[in-house]
């Protein structure tokens, strides 16, 4: 089964579900999220397209690294 992942749900909330989450946001240009306080303390009012809006990252960028 495909895992779906919600983006109106906190970066801190996806990371908690999926384990393997941070490494793919690490690997799209979100350095950030492998610190834990930062995940902690940003991570919780961030969604994935805020996040990518404010780092100046494409979303589509990020929806395909998901998708692979």
């Amino acid at each position: 089964m495909d895992k779906i992942i919600d983006f109106r749900k906190t970066v801190y909330e996806l990371a908690t579900e999926y384990p393997e989450f941070k490494d793919i946001m690490a690997s799209v240009g979100f350095k950030e999220i492998t610190n834990p306080v930062a995940l902690n303390v940003m991570g919780r009012i961030m969604t994935i397209p805020r996040g990518a809006a404010v780092k100046g990252i494409d979303l589509a960028k990020v929806i395909a690294a998901f998708e692979e």
